[in-house]
């Protein structure tokens, strides 16, 4: 087969084959449908790469070839399917993905180096509001819902695993070196942020990233449409539970500079996607015993220090007038929750016990 049409027909056909399996049995299969449809469109690239005056279809399929091969790992080949396509006169808009692809070859590169690969699919993070402008967003406001979220896909990650949940320390090394989030790139308009997630060795256990993100976004779409009791379903365990409700609020919106936080994962594994409008002031963990003790105790101050006690994880605040408070922080919220707040003025709610405070949540006073 020479003609260069029904070369790349023919690589199509096995890319929609390939990513059609990848949806069925997982992000590794089809992998030999995807080198068959790169060699094709390789093949139909480079029997018209010297022909400058096919452009722009010799651009495009340079330009397709070399993403391809980025797919299958032949990242020798992209870069020269690249290279070729830019030593010609493709049309700009096509010249700037060309571009993109060998920067692409490049950020890979210095990946493998370290030990790390990149899982197929993006996961794609919208801001939302008036504190955004086009293509614009406070950095501070933009890295911490970034963080939150990757705290959440790690202890995911954890529990889907079956592990119990990790307070000390907080999220192990290998979870962490296995769903690192890798920020590759943005977009105009709100303000968009689309990541992938690179991953070191094998899962071994551990689930795929993609079924790891894809409950992350169900269980914020339970969030959002304010469904407690099926999220307690999704997440029976009550650590990871308290930490899911905590981090959610971190990551929703505050309902005044940011009124939309959208989550779209695009993989041929799973698409799924949710726009969490609820603000974080609306996000609560309802206890199981609240109708027997439904009275809710809200104390300010610093977060000075903490102790444990007997395996009681317990903080002090100090307020500005009187003595200081001390409060009792459930499993599942001291590491992620608490401690970032360490030296902050915060608000606690909660219910009183004796001399202590049972906290349900806590938030910096601004």
């Amino acid at each position: 087969m020479t003609d260069p049409m029904e070369l790349h027909r023919r690589a199509m056909e096995c890319a929609d084959g390939a990513w059609s399996l990848r949806r069925t049995d997982g992000p590794q299969a089809g992998h030999d449908l995807l080198v068959e449809a790169f060699e094709a469109e390789a093949k139909a690239a480079w029997l018209v790469a010297a022909k400058h005056e096919y452009e722009p279809t010799r651009s495009i399929l340079l330009r397709s070839a070399a993403t391809l091969g980025i797919d299958c790992g032949r990242l020798g080949e992209a870069e020269r399917l690249a290279a070729a396509g830019l030593a010609g006169t493709p049309p700009e808009p096509i010249a700037t993905e060309l571009r993109e692809v060998l920067a692409d070859v490049s950020f890979r590169r210095h990946l493998a180096s370290m030990g790390v690969t990149l899982e197929p699919g993006e996961v794609e993070m919208r801001l939302g509001g008036r504190g955004l402008g086009s293509g614009q967003a406070w950095a501070e406001t933009l890295f911490s819902k970034i963080h939150w979220l990757q705290t959440m896909v790690y202890r995911f990650a954890d529990r889907l695993a079956r592990r119990p949940y990790r307070e000390g320390g907080g999220v192990s090394y290998d979870v962490r070196s296995r769903y690192g989030l890798i920020v590759s790139g943005t977009s105009a308009g709100s303000f968009v942020v689309s990541m992938r997630i690179g991953t070191t060795g094998q899962l071994d256990l551990f689930q795929s990233p993609v079924r790891v993100v894809s409950e992350v976004i169900g269980c914020l779409d339970l969030v959002n449409a304010g469904k407690a009791e099926e999220i307690r379903a999704a997440i029976p365990e009550e650590a990871y539970w308290r930490n899911f409700i905590g981090l959610a609020r971190k990551l929703a919106p505050d309902g005044s500079e940011i009124d939309c936080v959208g989550l779209a994962l695009r993989s041929p594994e799973d698409t799924r996607k949710v726009e969490l409008r609820r603000p974080a002031s609306q996000i609560r963990a309802a206890r199981q015993d609240a109708a027997r003790d439904p009275v809710t105790v809200v104390a300010e101050g610093r977060l000075s220090f903490a102790e444990g006690v007997a395996n009681r994880n317990l903080i002090k605040l100090e307020p500005e007038i009187g003595d200081l408070q001390t409060v009792h922080v459930p499993e599942g919220m001291l590491a992620d929750i608490v401690r970032p707040l360490w030296g902050e003025v915060v608000r606690v709610r909660g219910r009183r016990r004796g001399q202590v405070i049972d906290m349900d949540d806590i938030e910096p006073v601004e």
